[in-house]
């Protein structure tokens, strides 16, 4: 039995509202949001025409493609779709985006609150590692009296 649309979507909606470890979103310069899964590169955005906007889902692995869409609504006046199985796909497409929009405002008010203590975190990440703490040759090197070739900029 093939793995459907649906199931990919829905598969990727729980690993985003997981609460132990969500499946870590962010924006796209391009737009739209994207993520790692897998070593699949996940994206999702909306694409824009004449008759209004549709959401897509993109799976990219090197020069493959996989892309799911919203499927096109037959009413004007509300969306309807062809079959069931387009309902839910449309739903799913809709609640995923939701989700992820969620995670990444919720992320950017923590980085506001958080600014400076994220900055020091940071800081300490790339002079020391990610523990914050000198690996052993860096500590030999400072007590040796090399200082790494730091230069000071203005």
């Amino acid at each position: 039995m093939p793995i459907t649309d649906n199931l990919v979507v829905q598969h990727l909606l729980q690993l985003t509202e997981t609460q132990s470890h969500p499946l870590l979103w962010r924006e796209s310069e391009a737009g739209g949001y994207e993520s790692d899964v897998q070593g699949l590169m996940v994206r999702v955005d909306k694409s824009y025409s004449s008759t209004g906007s549709r959401l897509f889902l993109l799976l990219l692995r090197e020069t493959h493609t996989v892309y799911i869409s919203e499927p096109l609504s037959i009413s004007f006046w509300r969306p309807r779709y062809k079959s069931t199985d387009e309902e839910d796909l449309a739903h799913l497409l809709k609640t995923l985006l939701r989700s992820i929009e969620r995670q990444c405002a919720d992320r950017r008010r923590h980085d506001l609150a958080n600014g400076e203590e994220l900055r020091q975190q940071m800081y300490q990440q790339l002079l020391f590692g990610v523990g914050g703490e000198l690996s052993l040759d860096r500590k030999s090197q400072i007590n040796a009296g090399d200082s790494g070739n730091v230069t000071k900029v203005l």
